[in-house]
């Protein structure tokens, strides 16, 4: 796999210029988006919020695209991982600049909290492994696909396929409404599976958990979900905790599918 890459001084020239691009493009996204709430007045904590919202939306949108914009597995790797790795850098401004982030404070039951809803060092670290999941698995998924075209489909795919478990408060509801409507005894038993299902499922409940004691930050009960009760999940359904590194297991689980099913399709096509 190695012999497809140039020499090293070589392959860095050509790379640089796509590291550079990856990195600055996802600093203005998600420090902009910060900076932009901040402006806005909506304070230190929904500024902080809505950046990480950001980022896992970001990490959706040009990971994909990333990993289709090359062939060749190392440069698909660094470029989707540079915007992984460029976030985290992000996040690290926004503990700098926020009051308080930086340091953060251990409560009487270990938890490390910021002061004022602000994200901490830990906290970013945390965020970073399900970005860094929803990469690898993008990179993963538009491996399996081949030539130039089946890499953009794919990409696609994959995209539509992460923004689907970014959404799934909105559109779970039929399936938890059906399954808490079953005629059988276990109905409520199915019910709260489906809603763990759902919850686990998605990146932005992990970035929730692994920032939980700073910003107390729930999908399902922000304003504008809860209001206009775009969800089941909440009140008619309540899902148990999500441990913050759910997703990057189960994004991880399908990088590995995706790598074993490569494999064993290029085992085969080589026996023939």
């Amino acid at each position: 796999m190695f012999r497809e890459l140039p020499p090293l001084r070589t392959f860095l020239r050509q790379e640089l210029w796509w590291w550079v691009g990856v990195a600055a493009a996802t600093m203005v996204v998600i420090v902009g988006v910060y900076a932009a709430g901040r402006w806005g007045g909506v304070g230190v904590r929904n500024a902080t919020v809505a950046a990480l919202v950001a980022a896992a939306v970001w990490m959706t949108l040009v990971g994909p695209a990333l990993a289709a914009s090359s062939g060749e597995w190392v440069r698909q790797l660094l470029r989707a991982g540079t915007a992984a790795d460029a976030a985290l850098v992000a996040m690290w401004v926004i503990v700098a600049v926020s009051p308080g982030g930086a340091g953060g404070e251990i409560g009487e039951s270990g938890v490390v909290s910021g002061a004022g809803g602000t994200l901490t060092f830990w906290g970013a670290c945390k965020v970073y492994v399900t970005l860094a999941a929803m990469a690898a698995a993008a990179v993963f998924v538009v491996r399996m696909a081949r030539g130039v075209w089946a890499r953009q489909a794919a990409a696609l795919v994959c995209s539509a396929g992460l923004f689907a478990l970014l959404a799934t408060p909105l559109w779970t509801g039929g399936i938890i409404a059906a399954a808490s409507a079953s005629s059988r005894d276990n109905a409520r038993h199915w019910r709260d599976r489906v809603t763990t299902a759902a919850v686990w499922a998605n990146p932005v409940y992990s970035i929730a958990s692994a920032t939980a004691a700073e910003l107390q930050y729930t999908p399902h009960q922000s304003d504008y979900i809860y209001s206009a009760e775009l969800t089941l999940i909440g009140d008619y359904a309540t899902p148990t905790p999500t441990p913050w590194f759910v997703a990057a297991i189960l994004l991880g689980g399908v990088s590995v599918v995706c790598i074993v099913i490569r494999a064993v399709r290029r085992k085969v096509t080589s026996d023939k």
